[in-house]
């Protein structure tokens, strides 16, 4: 009877052994592996870097993407696909011809992930290479809700709408604060507050901001919906795990935490119901600058907001012209505030000194007679 290891064929046994498959081509110097599959290996060492440091998978995720269609781009155009070769010639084919028509903020974004995926393969060219983008101003439409419309949120919205408002439009929370909070970290005491985890890497920079004057009555308000997600959750699935995550769902038994996608449609449907749409970073800005008009200095914004740079808190503020007006009522009402002394006290200094201030000959005159 026959082996039957031997009737196997390569491929079928390279699977069983989980031996890789390198795709190979041959040249010159014999049978050597295609530069897509080196390119692809010096891509996936250069991620695992920037892992190692402390990127987010999320961002990782975007750099892959970025610089496999970008080198797949040039290989196509016929260009040289080698990060220690490329120079300026394939930088700025990238720029004016791949991404013809594209913003040029995403122009920037995608060219220096290049560029910095080949300084970090040794490529000499890339150096002191300066690129040129033109206006990278953001495009974006920034939006603010006018004041009617912000309370108009507040009073009409229900249930757990309620709370993602509050912690928006008054506490200021990015969404992915939003979703990242948990129960404890509303903490009461001589000095309530709320612990934070914002943008950033390894989980988020933590900040700490103090409770909004409703910020017990909507809190409590919630946590009884909660309980009553939890309790439908343990009546079906009595050994269901209670997640810590405060904003959470039950669905046939099971709980789960709500996800940025879940906030979008109960803000759509908040919206439809008020008459106006907005976004979550809507309600952000619009606290800052409710905050700005009700007085509050820009350094105390920056640090709610959890700024490092005042300009970035200038920006969700927003100052149009009534802002700048108001700022202008307010300039001259201190003007009129200052002591100005009136015409007449200067009455007899003027008779003195003369016009302008210059002293006359008389008044040397009589100057001289008193210390005679």
């Amino acid at each position: 009877m026959p082996n039957s290891r031997l009737t196997l064929s390569k491929a079928s046994w390279a699977r069983c052994h989980q031996i890789p498959r390198i795709p190979m081509y041959y040249t010159e110097d014999g049978l050597m592996p295609r530069a897509s599959y080196i390119l692809g290996k010096e891509r996936e060492a250069y991620l695992a870097e920037l892992r190692d440091a402390g990127r987010s998978e999320v961002t990782l995720k975007g750099y892959d993407y970025t610089l496999r269609t970008a080198f797949r781009a040039m290989e196509d155009a016929g260009l040289d696909a080698n990060p220690r070769r490329i120079g300026r010639k394939e930088i700025n084919w990238l720029r004016d011809e791949h991404m013809a028509g594209a913003a040029p903020r995403y122009k920037v974004n995608v060219v220096w992930t290049v560029i910095n995926f080949c300084k970090w393969a040794g490529n000499p060219n890339l150096a002191k290479l300066k690129v040129s983008f033109g206006n990278v101003a953001p495009t974006k439409r920034v939006r603010w809700l006018e004041n009617d419309q912000a309370m108009t949120l507040k009073l009409n919205a229900q249930g757990i709408e309620k709370m993602i408002v509050h912690c928006e439009l008054d506490l200021g929370m990015r969404r992915v604060e939003l979703l990242r909070l948990k129960v404890d970290d509303f903490q009461t005491g001589r000095m309530n507050q709320v612990n934070l985890l914002g943008k950033g890497r390894n989980g988020g920079k933590p900040r700490t901001i103090s409770w909004h004057p409703e910020t017990s009555t909507v809190l409590a308000g919630y946590l009884e919906l909660r309980e009553a997600e939890i309790e439908k959750a343990t009546r079906r699935n009595p050994c269901e795990e209670i997640p810590r995550n405060l904003l959470v769902y039950e669905r046939n038994g099971w709980l789960y935490a709500y996800q940025k996608s879940a906030i979008e449609k109960i803000l759509n449907r908040l919206g439809e119901r008020v008459g106006f749409h907005f976004s979550n970073h809507d309600l952000r800005r619009t606290c800052g600058r409710m905050m700005f008009r009700a007085g509050l200095k820009l350094e105390e914004i920056a640090r709610i907001f959890g700024h490092s740079d005042t300009r970035t808190t200038l920006h969700y503020l927003g100052l149009d012209h009534e802002d700048m007006s108001n700022a202008m009522q307010k300039y001259a009402r201190y003007q009129e505030s200052l002591i100005v002394p009136k015409i007449g006290t200067f009455a007899k200094s003027q008779m003195e000194s003369g016009q302008g201030g210059i002293r006359t000959p008389g008044f040397r005159l009589a100057k001289a007679a008193i210390f005679r």
